[in-house]
């Protein structure tokens, strides 16, 4: 994400309404701490570092940076294992689009779900 919004970056700043949407998870919260899936959750929270400091860095230029949890969502990671997961993917794309179309509401930098709720870190 770091070397894509880098390479973007001068064509994202000159956008009408510039931004920069991180897909990242609950499971990197520091407040949410647990065991199990250790990468995965280390690689949110690293990303979820980076969309701070990118709100900080952009913040000259405009942009705005969000870090979206989609959600517990049925899919083939969601539902490992006979698991239910409560959102199929088409509620949360549509939630978490809602959330990008209307990103003036929250702060650059926020950690939020698909429904637009701030999230711990």
């Amino acid at each position: 994400p770091m070397l894509v919004t880098q390479a973007f970056y001068p064509l994202i700043k000159a956008a009408k309404d510039p931004k920069v949407v991180h897909i990242s998870s609950i499971m990197g919260a520091m407040e949410k701490a647990a065991t199990g899936a250790l990468c995965y959750r280390i690689s949110k929270a690293g990303l979820n570092m980076l969309g701070a400091c990118m709100a900080k860095d952009f913040e000259k230029d405009g942009v705005k940076v969000l870090s979206l949890h989609p959600g517990w969502v049925h899919t083939d990671m969601g539902a490992r294992g006979g698991r239910k997961p409560p959102l199929q993917p088409p509620e949360s794309v549509s939630g978490m689009l809602e959330v990008i179309d209307n990103s003036s509401k929250y702060r650059s930098g926020a950690f939020l779900n698909w429904k637009g709720e701030e999230l711990p870190w």
